[in-house]
């Protein structure tokens, strides 16, 4: 009991030790929103009619350069943003197991979306001596669509340059994806894809399975290194909420994946 005491303090006193705030990744208004009302709402956790993309940061007090970055893309069909169970609490449990968290609120539609993704990853990159973390040492974490967001972010070229950031390298360093909606991304998987954790439920009636399935398969092919875990039960949208399951606690077994890569 000592033990479970010790370790519980040490979550507690991580999470309460980052430094959260939020970040707009652009200058002025994002591209194509300068005609748009701000119609946006939060409401029971998630966010709908996104105006603006923004950051949330949850950085650790005391990082350094060996402590990873995971920047996370919570679900919700491109109809809403779970920012609350995807996002926010994601991002605390990252912090408690060392890891630096941004979470991107990105707007909802596909190929806006993609921009917001882009301009992100390269924002954060742009800013890392500012935010104190090492570039070459950061992930991306996507939920559902969000998972679907990380991987077309990665096998897409830049679709919208605007200034020096831009032109800043948008690729991760490896990329978590969890109950993934992946249509047919699969063709369009290349040889240079990071390193990739995937995580599925088989009865997800949302999401087929045979998306990661395929989509995994692809990698292998390719020579990626991959590892994909799939649960019995579990259903769609399980987060890390345990009361959902044993799939649920995929957790601890990606904390053992990133160390397994050096991360």
């Amino acid at each position: 009991m000592k033990k479970y005491y010790i370790v519980l303090i040490i979550l507690i006193v991580n999470v309460i030790s980052a430094q959260e705030r939020t970040l707009r990744i652009w200058e002025s208004l994002a591209p194509y929103t300068q005609e748009q009302t701000n119609n946006e709402t939060y409401i029971d956790g998630r966010f709908r009619n996104i105006y603006q993309p923004e950051l949330t940061l949850f950085l650790l007090e005391d990082r350094n350069e060996n402590t990873p970055t995971i920047i996370i893309f919570p679900g919700g069909g491109y109809s809403h943003l779970a920012f609350e169970k995807e996002g926010i609490r994601i991002a605390k449990w990252l912090n408690s197991i060392g890891i630096n968290a941004f979470i991107l609120k990105y707007r909802l539609n596909e190929n806006l979306a993609l921009i917001d993704a882009q301009r992100a990853l390269s924002f954060i990159k742009a800013k890392a001596d500012e935010f104190k973390i090492n570039p070459n040492r950061i992930g991306v974490m996507g939920f559902s669509a969000g998972g679907h967001l990380a991987a077309n972010m990665i096998l897409s070229e830049k679709v919208f340059v605007k200034d020096k950031i831009d032109s800043i390298d948008c690729s991760p360093n490896f990329v978590v994806l969890i109950y993934p909606w992946l249509q047919n991304l699969y063709q369009k998987v290349k040889e240079k894809f990071p390193k990739t954790f995937i995580v599925h439920a088989s009865d997800d009636k949302r999401v087929p399975v045979e998306e990661s399935i395929n989509f995994y398969n692809e990698l292998l092919k390719r020579n990626v290194l991959v590892e994909m875990h799939i649960y019995e039960k579990g259903g769609h949208g399980f987060g890390i909420d345990t009361e959902r399951g044993r799939a649920a606690t995929w957790g601890s077994i990606f904390i053992d994946w990133l160390k397994s890569i050096e991360y």
